[in-house]
Formats: structure tokens, sequence, C-alpha cells
């Protein structure tokens, strides 16, 4: 038969203590990873995000970068957002540790999803919240915001390389140009004579500066001839006399700044000169509609008209003149009239010059008596 062994106390009161200290052993890992905290209260707080991306349960909860708790769940919202920019399509369900922790969170407060860095990993990080918003309870919902995550910077960022590579070909198809000698700078950069140029500039640059040093040509004597300076100096000095006089009120510019008359003066001859102008310009407005001599002179045709027709009246006189018709032509083309005034002067003269020989002959007095 076999032997029947008994189960002593002994024994049994050894396993217990090795189970209890298994017990107590996990208990005391599970609380030093923040899965289990015995001598604290835990509250749930829950708040939606427009994404959980890399989140996944036992990531940390943080308030103001402290930690504050643990992930326990990671769901979609119960409701399907209402657009693309919704912030509310995934629900996280977060443990809080301590009633201190949990007074931190407020309504005011905001959830956002950050990374650990880098490397990635993830937390939720909360705001704390401020006297103006009332304390959270077990169960509540806090508001959630979006952060720009590295991928959404990655993605942002393409635009801009694609800028950057934009011009980074252009400034190399610039700097192709360049070295092949093309273009102002490549002339620039490569062409001698540019050097031989700027040399020969120089040259006669340090040429000239030397003249001038040496007092030679008129620049060299503007440098160094003491006389234009007292001549300056002597301007000066007399604008300032002419000034102090104005000043004073003396002379004609003095009386000009200072005499309340003759600005008295001006201000009416600048009065009679706005009223000549307005009256120049109703004379003008006249004209323009045609009104008066000087209006009909510009604007009405029949003056026009009847210069036309003295015009062709003159122009056909002046034909008749050179055809020589009618007496005035005659009188231009006809030589006999030249010859007989000519005759006439001839006898005029030779009557005159018998007249003063022998007056006698002309004049003769009878005196007849009844």
């Amino acid at each position: 038969m076999p032997k029947t062994t008994s189960l002593k106390w002994t024994d049994l009161r050894v396993g217990v203590v090795v189970i209890a200290g298994i017990g107590v052993l996990i208990m005391l890992i599970l609380a030093v990873s923040g899965d289990l905290s015995i001598f604290s209260t835990r509250a749930k707080v829950y708040t939606d995000l427009p994404g959980a991306e890399g989140l996944k349960n036992g990531d940390e909860v943080r308030i103001a970068g402290v930690k504050a708790g643990i992930v326990k769940k990671v769901t979609f919202s119960t409701e399907m957002p209402a657009d693309m920019n919704a912030t509310s399509s995934v629900r996280v369900e977060m443990s809080i540790d301590g009633e201190e922790a949990l007074g931190r969170i407020r309504t005011d407060s905001r959830a956002v999803l950050r990374q650990l860095g880098l490397l990635g990993g993830q937390y939720v990080n909360i705001s704390p919240g401020t006297l103006q918003g009332d304390p959270v309870r077990n169960g509540d919902t806090i508001k959630g915001l979006q952060e720009t995550t590295i991928g959404q910077v990655v993605e942002s960022s393409d635009d801009l390389l694609k800028g950057f590579k934009t011009l980074s070909d252009k400034l190399n198809q610039i700097t192709e140009t360049i070295d092949k000698g093309e273009g102002s700078i490549g002339k620039f950069i490569h062409d001698d004579a540019f050097y031989v140029n700027l040399n020969k500039v120089m040259l006669e640059a340090q040429t000239l500066v030397s003249k001038i040093r040496d007092g030679d040509g008129t620049a060299g004597r503007l440098i160094n001839d003491p006389k234009l300076y007292n001549d300056l100096e002597a301007s000066i000095a007399s604008i300032q006399t002419t000034l102090a006089k104005v000043e004073k009120g003396e002379g004609t510019v003095g009386k000009l700044v200072h005499d309340q008359e003759i600005y008295d003066r001006i201000n009416k001859a600048a009065a009679r000169l706005d009223t000549v102008s307005e009256r120049l310009d109703k004379v003008t407005a006249q004209i323009e509609s045609g009104k008066g001599t000087v209006g009909k002179l510009i604007y009405d045709d029949s003056l026009h008209n009847d210069f036309t027709s003295a015009v062709a009246s003159l122009k056909s006189i002046s034909e008749r003149l050179d055809r020589g018709e009618g007496t005035a032509g005659k009188l231009l083309h006809d030589d006999q009239l030249y010859n007989n005034l000519n005759a006439l002067s001839s006898e005029s003269v030779k009557l005159l010059y018998d007249f003063r020989q022998n007056p006698k002959k002309y004049l003769s007095v009878k005196v007849a008596l009844f």
C-alpha cells in the first residue's frame, strides 16, 4: 500500500508566506510602474482629441509637464465628426492619481497630445485650470486641442523644400553663367580688360590727387590757397551783417520783413489780383461762350467767311492788276503814262526856270480908267 503523507502546518505556513510575498512584490511593481496606486484614490477624466497617433494604453498623463496619471483607454468618439476640421474624433479615458492632481484640473483646462521626443512616444498634457473654472469630478470631460505634430510639420515643409530646390537650381544656373564669363558679373570677374581699366583709373586718380596736393590746377588752388578761405570768411561776415540789418528792420528787405504796412499793401495787391483773376475768368467764359466782340471774332463763322471773301476779292484785283486790266492796271503796266509824266515834268521845270528869269513876261497888270 502506498504510504500517505500528511501536510503539516509548518509547510502550509511556508507556502502561504511565499504566496503573500509574491503578491506583495507584484503590487509593489505595479505601484512603481504607475499601474496601481495603493495609497491614493483614482478618478476617470475624459477628453476628445482630433487624433491619437501613437497613443496607447498606459501612456503618461501630465499636468503642466508633471506626471499625474495614465491613459486607460483610447477609443473612437461616440458621434461621427461633422467635418474634416472636427476636434473630437477620438475619446481618451485617463486615470488621474490623487485628489491633489484632480484639483488642478478644471473646466477651463485643455488636453493636448504631445510627443516625448523625436524617436516617438506620446503623452497627454493637461493645462492647469484657473479659479475662473469649476473643479472637474470623476467622469467629467475636458476639451481637447490639436497640436501640430512632427509629421504635420514635415508635410507642411514640403512646399518650402520645393521652393528651396527651385531657388537652388536658379542659383546654380546663375553660377554657371558667371563661370562661363557671360553677363555683366561674368565679364566683371573673368575679363582682364576691366582690371586694366580699373588700374588705369586708379593711377590717374593718384596722379590727380598728387597734383591737387601740390597745388596744381584749379582744384589744387582751391584747396591749398588760403585766399579762398579768407574770401569765404569775408562773404560769411558780410552775410551776417546783412542778416543783422534785416533783423533790425533796416533796408528794403528789412522793411519787407518787419513793416506791417508793406504786408498790408501786398495783401491788398493780392486781393486785387484775385479780383482781376475773377474778372479774367468771367471774360474768358464769355469769350468761350461766343459773347462779345472777341467771342464773335473767335467763334463766329461769318467773320471767317467775310475774311475769306475779302482775300478772294483782293486776289482777283491783284490778278487783274498783274494782267494790266482797268485804270490801275494800265497805270502799272502802260509806259505811255510814264513818258507823258516825264515830259510834263521836264516842261514844268523849263516853265519855272523861264518864270524866274522873266517874271514880267507872265505877270502883266493893266489899269483901265473910264
